[in-house]
């Protein structure tokens, strides 16, 4: 499949100096995210965030500004992650790749990504459990936030699938607001590729893809069990089984409208927040 031409890539490879061995497991790892032009304003912010991270662990942090030119126009630039990450396993010796959505920070430099990989596994992806917010009508929703992807073919070749889902046009492109990831849960739902055999489903969103979510007064709403649900400022009750961010968590994640006006400000704040050791 070679709808794509790839450029505009910007590699940041891991630094010599750091003593790591990437752990027991000796795993070659990349963190991968993609932002488009309306996202300059604080890109940045994520950016060093992650490569200083990256530094820490000698992961590497592949970061693409813009989107793959394809006979697909009308396809949000949420999809363009499947592309990037097909590249990297296609072009490198990577083992996995770690897909962090740009409007993420990790707020724990001490954790190692190789504490949630499972290596019997070619996936691990977590359920955020917001069924219905995703065309499988499931309280089981996996989220493409965050994921773990390996460099195996039954991986590229579940990308791939993901990338054809479905044929309508109508729905894949315009009216889908969760993109790609309404295809994902599509695919999980239908076991395509033997699905449930290849991927590990993390129950806990929060393990490594904790949301902000604020009061109507835009302070912070922490939960400090999982399971629990919150009340979003919009008043609509929402079950999202701990994926509110607490204090502590490796990852915190300014999704949604509900952040866009303040994603900046937001992401100012939180990256001195960091743990550094």
């Amino acid at each position: 499949m070679q709808y794509f031409t790839y450029t505009d890539i910007i590699r940041i490879k891991k630094t010599t100096t750091t003593i790591h061995l990437y752990t027991q497991l000796n795993m070659k790892i990349a963190i991968a995210q993609l932002y488009t032009e309306n996202f300059d304003d604080w890109a940045n912010i994520p950016i060093e965030n992650k490569q200083e991270y990256c530094n820490i662990h000698a992961y590497d942090l592949v970061t693409k500004r813009g989107t793959y030119n394809t006979k697909f126009e009308k396809r949000h630039p949420s999809w363009h992650s499947i592309p990037l990450i097909l590249e990297i396993l296609e072009t490198t010796n990577v083992d996995w790749v770690f897909w962090s959505d740009i409007d993420a920070l990790v707020m724990d430099y001490t954790i190692k990504l190789e504490s949630f990989i499972k290596p019997e596994f070619d996936m691990v992806i977590p359920n955020q459990g917001q069924g219905e917010y995703c065309r499988t009508k499931t309280k089981n929703c996996l989220c493409c936030g965050h994921y773990f992807i390996k460099n195996t073919d039954w991986a590229k070749s579940l990308l791939k699938a993901l990338w054809e889902w479905p044929k309508d046009e109508y729905h894949t492109y315009r009216h889908d607001s969760y993109w790609e990831q309404c295809g994902m849960n599509s695919l999980w739902k239908s076991n395509a590729l033997n699905f449930d055999e290849h991927v590990y489903i993390e129950l806990y969103n929060r393990k490594f893809n904790s949301f902000y979510y604020s009061d109507s007064n835009h302070k912070p709403v922490q939960f400090c069990e999982w399971g629990e649900s919150w009340f979003r400022t919009d008043g609509k009750r929402h079950e999202l089984k701990g994926s509110a961010y607490n204090d502590g968590d490796f990852i915190i994640h300014f999704a949604g409208k509900h952040c866009s006006p303040y994603r900046k400000e937001l992401m100012e704040e939180y990256k001195g927040k960091v743990k550094w050791n």
